[in-house]
């Protein structure tokens, strides 16, 4: 996998839409965030730009990515916010530039297509982390994402108490995914995510129980949950049953029925994701998946 330069104070960062158009009430204090760190924030002038739901027509969105990738100036690129979109244009992405100009890659939720773009075509170490409209500054794990970006040492162990081990044992692997939505929507394209001998990561937000125990379903179809190490269940807020006149399986159920019968390490309840918690995690990095302890840990710098 290939690493992108560290940051430091001074570097030029740039930061875009590329999903659906942000609100404007947590904007500054992204931007304040990054400033705070000594960053020179280049905004990019479509930030705000609407079509729909959209923040813009595919094209011009992913030409904004395209050039912000080959400015040489440019260290690193920072998401404003998801929605929905990020996997409309890239069929119009120049991977012979963003390749050959190796740089951070922020952003979560719907950006979960892009990290999967860039991981697969290009190699590119990326960061499932806070986002500048959203949650960027909220508290002490945007931080985390810093170091990620600052330090090219870092390699952190998480162990926390909400954290469950569903199915013993310890295995290591490049840690890929995401948003398990757009994870299942890339399956079978030249953008689907890296499964031999990687752990994977997701979350969900919004669905319904059967919607997540069908794109599981499809990941085992089509022989991704048996090509895994090992699984991290991230944040699931807000899923429900759609029909309240029908029983339910629950989301341990559904994870005994798919990923614990692979007789892989399985952790879930890791707080990242779309919770009130948010932990960031770099896709690409090889990891440690411990459930036998309980933790996972970072075993390898992010940045170069």
């Amino acid at each position: 996998m290939v690493k992108a330069e560290h940051l430091k104070s001074g570097d030029r960062v740039a930061v875009v839409s590329l999903a659906s158009t942000p609100f404007k009430e947590k904007f500054d204090r992204g931007i304040k965030f990054l400033k705070d760190y000594g960053l020179d924030v280049v905004i990019d002038e479509h930030i705000f730009d609407e079509y729909g739901y959209l923040a813009g027509i595919d094209k011009i969105r992913a030409d904004i990515l395209n050039e912000y990738f080959g400015d040489k100036s440019i260290k690193a690129i920072f998401s404003t916010c998801g929605g929905y979109g990020s996997g409309r244009f890239l069929p119009y992405l120049d991977f012979d530039i963003i390749c050959k100009n190796p740089k951070i890659f922020v952003g979560y939720s719907d950006i979960t297509s892009l990290h999967l773009a860039l991981n697969k075509k290009c190699g590119l170490i990326t960061f499932y982390g806070q986002m500048v409209a959203v949650d960027l500054g909220k508290d002490e794990n945007s931080h985390t994402l810093m170091r990620y970006l600052m330090d090219k040492t870092f390699t952190p162990m998480f162990k926390f108490d909400a954290m469950s081990p569903l199915n013993k044992g310890i295995t290591r692997g490049k840690l890929f995914g995401g948003c398990l939505t757009l994870v299942d929507a890339l399956i079978g394209t030249e953008f689907e995510i890296e499964s031999k001998d990687s752990i994977f990561f997701f979350e969900e937000v919004e669905e319904h129980f059967h919607d997540i125990d069908r794109m599981l379903l499809h990941l085992k179809l089509s022989k991704k949950l048996e090509e895994f190490n090992g699984f991290l269940a991230g944040d699931m807020v807000d899923i429900t049953q759609k029909d309240k006149k029908r029983a339910t399986l629950t989301l341990d159920e559904i994870y005994k029925d798919y990923l614990i019968e692979t007789n892989k390490p399985v952790i879930s309840n890791f707080p990242s994701g779309h919770g009130e918690v948010f932990v960031p995690l770099p896709l690409g990095v090889s990891v440690e998946l411990n459930a036998n302890e309980n933790y996972i840990k970072i075993i390898e710098g992010s940045v170069s």
